[in-house]
Order: structure tokens, then sequence, then C-alpha cells
């Protein structure tokens, strides 16, 4: 026992040994793992020593009220003392605009010129929505701190504290007084603050410009760990962003042609929500954290838009508002449409079209790709297989089968010996070198290119010009403009250090791998135009701005020459492009993982105000095994393909579109069983189109009295109309697999393979099976729901009338009911439901008047012991409007197929069915002698003559 005493001792000093030498170790090793996590989230090119000792919060060194109608301005200084590279003094503007529910806070410097959206060059509708009103800023408090001066109403408060910045303690860090500057909004009739700046004073959340060499901008926004995020680009990956750390990148090298700064801040608890939106085309970065939100971007101006709320709805609607509304679109657009690479013959599209006709498939759109054109040179066209002769043979075939032809444009002019070329030079309408007067060459698909720049005073001119010399040749019916990125920008070598520490000298910040695309010609080029300087006329300010630019100018050529409503789908986008033309989600690839990415996509592009968006249905790609979707009905393929058509037959933009590297997978190449589904599912989409088309009919002209401002978002979450749940396992904005289909159908596609059954989710509502009519017992529940192959599950939400077209008679309309039951103060019961439809010809441009448009409202109300009343009410356009505005091809309403039958199972009341037109009263019977469709629903012939 003696012995192992002196062995414990020098266990036990060698165990302290060793102690006091690991301790110090792990300590040092997590100390370096926080600071390397902290430089990995930061992704400064330099150390973020750099970031921190030029970049400063700044304190308020002046206040002052400027009154111009309700804008309101404070001054604040950068204090020199602060900056240890630079000693200087930099004035800043910080600018308050604001309307009733949303409020505008610019902060620039006041004494040099840096870039900003031309916003009366870019949006139709800049007089309209930019205008910030005289009235009250509604529901709004405003304060960058304690209340100083409050003039003309108690809702907006704004002050400011003079201070100065301390002396910087040591090379990592600021230390910052107390009295710097912040700003805070927040709700008044809740007291909820939306917007927040006062962070902890650490160098990752301070509120800082940096000087006007580096342009970086900072700001960091705080956020409750209960609040979620809605956007912040496409969300592929979910709908609403994780509360864990996340980074979320605009406008970086690899998705730089779509650019939306915008996101929704939800409270899960509350369902409260506020919106966010940054008027940038700078490149930024975003980081969301627990409790902030972190911007960072390098465009030396901080142009920010705060929406009120309080609901998601009503920020959605607010961001559209500023935005403007969505481009009006013709009800072919709302078909299917059919596109790939290699169709280089018009005998190969016209075999296309009659193998969908032979097949049973109405046909909206074909979608002719570049082989259209000589050696893929823009605004040209192969003689040989798309001569006159063959277009015009192009054109009989639409005529027969009522089909649109929609030819590719892509963004370059190529450099070579050829009008466009020679037009555009003498018309001077090319990107320029920097620092040149030479046109810009870049290297593409087509080649050595120049690129259009659409900000010169003469683009607008060249850009019709050729589209019309094309159109003359082609007869296009629509135009889809595809980007194709220059190669300069995709295959820039990004390690060059060289080139990293160049603009690591220019710009102290740098997002994302944008130094990849800083670095291209592009990026420098030189881009005259009448409405700012030449330093700042750049392609790193307006090359993001491109896209729009060329989307609106298609938009006004196609609306001037060919007389009828556009229709213009675009890869690029950017705030306020829905307003011109749609989009689709990119070129997805053919997998289950694809197809549940698409579904947030889709959703958060109706947010952004793009509603007209789809994605690809047979995909653009093969998939991992090799085989090609749709075409082997060797399992995971087959049923793969037969889902993406399910999904899509509810996307505004039905798009069978691949590759050029696959084989041609046209819905007439299919196995028989996925062509029989897949026509199931288009089916359902044709017979759904006027209730398709009148989503967003009512969303751009506003029927007074009906519920439709807020559908210009109609393909939503959940959380987008309902409450949180009251059952704390169910997260309601965490559900990203089901959507709401206007505010009437709610949408649970199949997005795993060999799924026998479903988990579904449903709210504290009333919903019906949307095929047998069965009312669904749950509310505010989970429910595993057994799925079929044939389709999807769908249920119709009570108190809504929705539209029908018969496919056997297409001229026929049917009206589905699904009743809702509620309780009046009063104690009664009654069961209601409601709708509208729009009627007209499809594509007259000046339908969108209101005053011009013709629809029909449905009203349905039972409170017993009285009648069922069915009233149905056309409302005509004012006299003298021109008929042709109405005209429809949808004459009568035969059937209403009632949803309900559980709730008036004993009381047999009287269905009177009224008709405020020319027949009056058109109808009357009781329940029982109703005609079933099926054990669950009622079925009303009325055959009213429209």
């Amino acid at each position: 026992m003696r012995r192992r005493g002196p062995k414990r001792g020098l266990f036990k000093e060698k165990t302290i040994l060793v102690y006091f030498i690991l301790i110090p170790i792990l300590t040092l090793g997590f100390i370096i793992f926080l600071y390397n996590r902290e430089l990995a989230e930061t992704t400064v090119m330099k150390a973020s020593m750099k970031l921190t000792q030029e970049m400063a919060k700044y304190p308020v060194f002046q206040t002052q009220e400027i009154t111009e109608g309700l804008k309101y301005s404070a001054k604040v200084v950068k204090q020199g003392a602060a900056i240890r590279v630079r000693n200087i003094e930099e004035e800043l503007s910080v600018e308050f605009k604001y309307s009733p529910n949303w409020v505008n806070v610019q902060i620039k410097p006041t004494q040099t010129s840096l870039f900003e959206i031309p916003n009366e060059h870019v949006y139709n509708n800049y007089g309209e929505s930019y205008v910030f009103h005289k009235s009250e800023p509604g529901d709004l408090i405003f304060f960058p701190s304690q209340s100083k001066f409050s003039k003309g109403t108690d809702r907006l408060d704004l002050s400011g504290l003079e201070g100065t910045l301390e002396q910087v303690t040591n090379s990592d860090e600021l230390s910052l007084s107390q009295s710097t500057f912040n700003i805070k909004i927040k709700r008044k009739s809740d007291d909820e603050v939306l917007f927040d700046t006062a962070q902890e004073l650490k160098s990752e959340t301070f509120f800082c410009l940096g000087d006007l060499k580096s342009k970086f901008n900072q700001i960091s926004i705080k956020k409750d760990e209960n609040e979620v995020l809605f956007g912040i680009e496409k969300g592929r990956t979910t709908i609403n962003q994780p509360e864990e750390q996340t980074k979320g990148q605009s406008y970086t090298a690899n998705n730089w042609y779509q650019h939306h700064p915008f996101y929704v801040k939800v409270n899960k608890l509350t369902g409260k929500a506020s919106g966010f939106y940054i008027h940038s085309s700078s490149p930024m970065d975003f980081f969301v954290r627990d409790t902030y939100i972190t911007v960072r971007s390098i465009s030396g101006i901080l142009d920010l838009y705060i929406f009120e709320g309080p609901t998601v709805k009503d920020v959605i609607q607010q961001y559209h508002d500023l935005l403007g509304k969505p481009i009006f679109l013709p009800i072919m657009a709302f078909g299917l449409h059919q596109s790939r690479p290699g169709y280089n013959s018009v005998d190969y599209l016209k075999s296309i079209v009659e193998n969908y006709n032979k097949n049973n498939f109405t046909l909206s759109g074909i979608w002719q790709d570049y082989n259209y054109m000589e050696k893929r040179t823009p605004f040209t066209v192969n003689s040989t297989e798309f001569s006159s002769e063959a277009i015009e043979s192009i054109n009989e075939l639409k005529e027969k089968y009522k089909f649109k032809y929609i030819p590719v444009i892509e963004e370059g002019i190529k450099a070579m010996d050829y009008t466009p070329f020679d037009e555009g030079k003498r018309m001077e309408v090319f990107v320029k070198e920097s620092g040149q007067d030479e046109s810009l060459t870049v290297t593409n698909q087509a080649g050595n290119s120049t690129l259009i720049n659409f900000f010169h005073p003469n683009a607008s001119i060249f850009w019709e010009n050729n589209l019309e010399r094309l159109r003359k040749k082609l007869k296009f019916n629509a135009l889809w403009i595809n980007y194709d990125l220059p190669k300069s920008t995709v295959f820039k070598e990004c390690g060059d250090q060289k080139d990293k520490e160049r603009l690591s000298e220019t710009y102290s910040y740098i997002p994302g791998d944008a130094y990849c695309q800083f670095n291209t010609d592009v990026m420098s080029g030189y881009f005259p135009n009448n409405f700012t300087s030449e330093d700042l006329s750049t392609g790193l300010n307006l090359y993001p701005l491109s896209g729009i630019m060329q989307s609106k100018y298609t938009y006004e050529y196609l609306r001037n020459y060919m007389k009828k409503r556009p229709l213009v789908v675009s890869k690029r986008s950017f705030p306020g492009s829905g307003q011109y033309a749609g989009t689709w989600i990119g070129d997805n690839k053919a997998s289950w993982k694809a197809l549940r990415m698409s579904i947030p996509a889709i959703m958060t592009y109706h947010m952004y105000g793009i509603p007209f968006v789809g994605l690809s249905i047979q995909a653009f790609f093969i998939l991992s095994d090799s085989s090609y979707i749709c075409e082997y009905s060797s399992g995971t393929s087959e049923e793969l393909c037969i889902r993406l058509h399910q999904l899509a037959s509810f996307m505004p933009l039905t798009w069978n579109h691949n590759s050029k590297i696959t084989v041609s997978l046209e819905n007439t190449t299919a196995t028989d069983f996925a062509k029989e589904s897949a026509q199931n599912a288009l089916r359902l989409k044709e017979e759904l189109i006027l209730f398709h088309y009148s989503l967003l009919l009512k969303c751009i002209v506003g029927i007074k009295g009906q519920e439709s401002k807020s559908e210009c978002a109609y393909i939503t979450p959940l959380g987008y109309h309902y409450s949180p749940s009251k059952n704390e396992s169910i997260d309601i904005y965490d559900i990203k697999d089901q959507f709401m289909f206007g505010n009437a159908l709610l949408v649970n596609p199949v997005v795993n393979n060999d799924e026998k059954q479903k988990k579904i989710y449903f709210p504290e509502d009333t919903f019906y099976d949307f095929y047998t009519g069965k009312l669904v017992e749950e509310r505010d529940a989970e429910v595993l729901v057994p799925v079929v192959i044939e389709h999807i599950p769908v249920y119709f939400r009570g108190g809504h009338t929705i539209p029908m077209v018969q496919l056997h008679n297409n001229s026929n309309i049917d009206l589905h009911i699904a009743l809702k039951k509620s309780v009046e103060a009063s104690g009664r019961t009654v069961y209601r439901s409601s709708g509208v439809y729009i009627l007209d010809d499809g594509e007259s441009l000046h339908s969108y008047i209101s005053s011009m448009m013709y629809y029909i409202s449905i009203k349905v109300t039972y409170a017993p012991p009285d009648s069922m009343v069915v009233k149905i009410v056309p409302h005509k356009p004012k006299s003298g409007t021109s008929q042709y505005l109405y005209l429809t091809k949808y004459k009568t309403i035969s059937n209403l197929f009632l949803y309900g039958y559980e709730f008036l199972i004993g009381q047999e009341p009287q269905i009177t069915v009224i008709f405020e037109g020319d027949k009056g009263v058109v109808n009357t019977k009781t329940l029982s002698e109703l005609q079933k469709s099926n054990d669950k629903t009622k079925v009303v012939n009325v055959d009213i003559s429209i």
C-alpha cells in the first residue's frame, strides 16, 4: 500500500502538469476559432482590423429640421479624430420621409455625389409610388433617440443627441460613447419596435458608413429570437430564413442577374410582421443572427424602406405599392408552354405542335430558342430553315391551334459587320471601355459581343428598331429574354492574389465573391447617360439595372407595336421588374430536391412582386443516374415527371423546358402512364385558367368592394393568411411544402419519391377535399393524408367561390361554391360564400381600367330557416364603352357545385338562384331535388347566358 503512494502522487503531479499545459492550449485554440469564425463571417478581404479602424459609428453632431412637405433632415458629422488612416471630416445628410404605411430613411454625404438609382428612368410608376404623401404617417412613431422636437403631429418624432467618439482603446475595436446616432421605428398601435439600430458596441454590430473612397456601409438591425425572415434572395432552401447564423448574398458571382434586397420579419408568437428593403443596385451581404441582422454593401448610401405591416399580407402589399403593379398579361400566358434548344427548323416546330394536338394537349405557346438565328447572331434569322414561306406556315398553324410563337432574344450584339452592330456604333448605344471611346467587347456563347447600354438616350429607339425588323421576319407574338452571361464574368480566375490586393486597396469590404465580378470588363465599363456623372456611370452601378431596363423597353415595344397586352419573360430581375416581365426560377435539375426547392422559390418571387413565374417541368439537367425524366417507366423518373406536372399545374407559368444536352422530352414522348397523368394535371390547369387569370387582374385593376388588393402575391405560404398555431409543436412559418393558391385553394405537392401519405397542416378554418367535397373535421392540426399518384392533395377553403371551365365545352363555366359556417353576434347561424371572376377578350390593352372591366360577382347566403340565395351579378362596363373590351368565349354559367352538404343535412333549404341581368330568378329548388356530383357535393343546373 505504501509503495502505491508515491506512484499516486506522481500520477497526480503529472495530471496537474497536463492540465497546466492542456488548458492554455485549448483556451488559445478556442480564441483562435472564435477569431477565425468572426473573420469568416465578415468576409473582409483584408484583416477585420481595417474595417474597424477606418469605419466608425457616427455621433450626432448637429440636428436640424427641414420642412418640405413631410420630408425632414438631420445632419450627422463623422469626426476625423476617430479615423486612424484618414484624418477628414465628412458631413452626412439623414433624411426621413414617410407615407402612411412606410418610412424611408436615406443617409448620404452632403458634399460628394454618389450613385443613386435613377428612379424616373427605371420605373414607369415613379410619379405615383415614390412620391411621399402629405398626410400623417399613420401608425408609425419614428425617433433616432430621445425626442427633441415634434412638429405638427405626435405620430412622428425626430431627435438627435450630440456626442463624439471616444479614443480608440486598442487596435481591434472601437470604443463608442453612448450618445451615438441610432434609429428606431415602432408601431404606435401595439408599441412594437419594427426597426432599431441600437446595438451592443461591437465591431460586428455598429451602424457606419466608410470613407468616400471605399463606399463601405453597414447597418445592423435588432432581431428578436422569436422572429423569422421571409425573403433575402430566392429562398430556395426554405420559405423562411433560419434563426441561427445565416449568410445570404444579393448580387453575387453565382447569381448576379437577380437582385432583391427585401425581407419580411415575422414574430412567430404574435404573427405580427414588418418589412425592410434597401433601394440599391450595389453588391451586398445579409448576415442573419439570432438577435440582429447585418447588411453590408459598397454603395456609400443607405436608402432604406421600413414597412409597417402589421400582417405579412400587409407588408407585401405595401412593398408592391411602392414598386408598382405587375405586368398586365394576356390570358394565354396561363396555359401550357413548350420550349427546348434544338428546334432548328420550322418543320421540327410544326411536328411538335401537331404531336401536342394529336395527344390532346392544349398548347398556348411554342418558345423558340436561339436555333432560329444565323450562327447564334442576335436579330438575325436563318433564311434556309426559317424562310418567309416557312414562317407563313407557322402562322397558319397558329390560327388553327390558337397558340403563340415566342422566340428568345439575347443581350449582346455580335461584334461583326451587320446591321445591328453598325447601327449600334452609329447611335453610340454600346457600353464603352473604361476611360476610352471604344465599345467594350465581351465573350459569351455567341462569341465576341458588345453589350447594349440601356441607359443611353438612344437605347430605346435602337432596341425598338431591331425588334421590329425581327418581328417582320418571325411574326412573333411575345418575347423571351435570356441572359447570356459573359464568359469573362463566369470564368474569370477568382484566385488571383493580385486582383484581390488591387480591389482591397479600393474597397475595404467586398461582398461575397464579388471580386470575380468587379475585375471583369463589364463591371468597370462606362455606361454613358444623361442623368449621372461619368465617374458614376460604371457597370458596378448600372449593369445590375440593365435587366429591368431591357424588360421595360421590350414591354413598351410590344405594347406599342402589337396593340395588345405584352407577354415578356426575362431571366434577369430587380425590384420593380414585375411591372414589365415575368421570370422563371432558373434551370432546375430533375430531382426531388429541386422540386422541393422550387416551391419556396415561387412563393418568394410572389413576395417580390413578380407573380408570373414558373419552373422547368421536364427540368434542365439529366437525373443523377443518367436516366431522363418522363422517358422511362422505371420508378423515380416517371413519378418525378408526374409530380412536377402536378405542381406546375398550379404555377402561373407552366413551362415544359429542358436542355439541349438531353433527349427531346415533350409531353408527347413520355410513357403512357406519365402522359395520362400529365394530361390530368394540365386539364386541371385549363379548368382553373379563368380563376388564375382573375387573381392577377383583380390585383392590377382593383375591384370595388372585392378582396383584391392583396392578391398580387397569390401563391403564398400559410403564414401569409393565418396566425401562429396554438399547438406549440407546429411552426406555421416553417411549412415549406404547402401553399395557398389565391385565398381559396390549399395545395399540397408531393415532394418525395414513393410517398404513400403526406402530413398536411389544416389551419383553424373550413376546408373541403377539392375532389370529393368531404369536409375536413380537423382544425389547427397536422393530419396524415393518403396520397395517390393520380393527383396531389388539394383542399377548397370555405367561404370562397371559384369559376371552373368545362373541358368538354370550353365556352361554359361551372361555379364551385364552398360554404363557411359562422355565428353572428345575435346568435344566428349563417352560411356564406363569395367570389368574383373577370371576363374580357383576354388580350385588349385597355380593359385594365376598372370602368371598362366586365366581371361577375357571386354572393351566397343561407340563414336558416330562410332560403339559400345565390346571387350572380354581372358588372358591365360603363355605357359608351366599346363592346369588344368585354367579349369573351365564356358565354354560359352551366352549373353550381355546392360544397358543404354536411351542414345542410336535415334542413332541406330552398335554393334560389338570382341572376341580376335580364333573367331575374332563374332557378328555385329544394336540396333534395338537386343532383349529386358525389356523396358530398350537390349540383344546381342553371344555364345562365352571360
